[in-house]
């Protein structure tokens, strides 16, 4: 388990030290017209060249008056907000998450020697595959997660990793996807950007690259991880989903 740690410590460390030449997650190239179309958010993803991984890319404009968003550190901590992940895709209309009953909850944090602090999130949920019918994919894993030195024009960053192997403290291979990546980041949501934009708005984005378990029809696969991940960010960014007031960030 130590083991495990320390190595995803230091992969989370060295892309936190390389935060100054570390660009953003490029926007997708339709991001303007869905968000004029929906009004909040675009997404987009991309099977790679090894035809076996997936990329998702999600951004937002979310109000700054909103009740929950008044700061970056608000924002940040509704996502950190393990255990109320049930609660934010209950709230989505697409319903493509459905978790179990204990399928999302914080672990007791990680604090290394220099103070640097990890979240730990075990989630287990049902994903359900778009455009087929009743069949849904059994995710479960652990993700270790740490908010580092903000990305070039970003006011927050925070980056996670999958856990990819049973440890001695969680002997259980994850489901759903063999390995997983990916960051969220927190701008001033700037007009020359997207023309949704303006000083009373941030701009929120999520990127995410994972190889699925499945090993076929990869283009589902990249579609219902898309949904999922509409599903939770959506719930998560709705202003008027409140989450229970004793629910904390350990």
């Amino acid at each position: 388990m130590k083991r495990f740690i320390a190595l995803t410590l230091a992969l989370i460390a060295q892309g936190a030290m390389a935060q100054g030449g570390k660009a953003l997650p490029a926007l997708p190239a339709s991001c303007e017209d869905q968000i004029n179309s929906n009004g909040l958010y675009c997404s987009a993803s991309k099977v790679l060249s090894d035809s076996k991984t997936v990329n998702v890319t999600f951004a937002a404009v979310v109000s700054k008056d909103s009740k929950h968003f008044k700061t970056v550190d608000a924002l940040l901590s509704r996502y950190t907000d393990f255990k109320s992940w049930p609660l934010y895709a209950a709230g989505s209309p697409q319903a493509a998450l459905e978790f179990s009953a204990h399928g999302s909850v914080a672990l007791p944090s990680i604090v290394d020697a220099s103070g640097v602090k990890t979240l730990r999130h075990v989630y287990e949920y049902n994903l359900k595959i778009q455009g087929i019918p009743l069949l849904k994919q059994p995710v479960h894993g652990i993700t270790y997660n740490q908010i580092v030195a903000p990305y070039a024009g970003a006011q927050a960053s925070l980056e996670f990793a999958a856990q990819t192997a049973p440890v001695a403290d969680f002997p259980f291979s994850p489901k759903g996807v063999k390995s997983q990546t990916g960051s969220i980041h927190v701008l001033n949501c700037d007009p020359a950007v997207l023309t949704a934009c303006d000083a009373s708005k941030w701009l929120v984005v999520y990127e995410t690259t994972a190889v699925p378990s499945v090993s076929f029809a990869m283009a589902i696969a990249a579609k219902s991880m898309t949904a999922g991940i509409e599903d939770l960010l959506v719930g998560m960014l709705d202003d008027s989903i409140d989450v229970p007031s004793d629910t904390t960030t350990p």
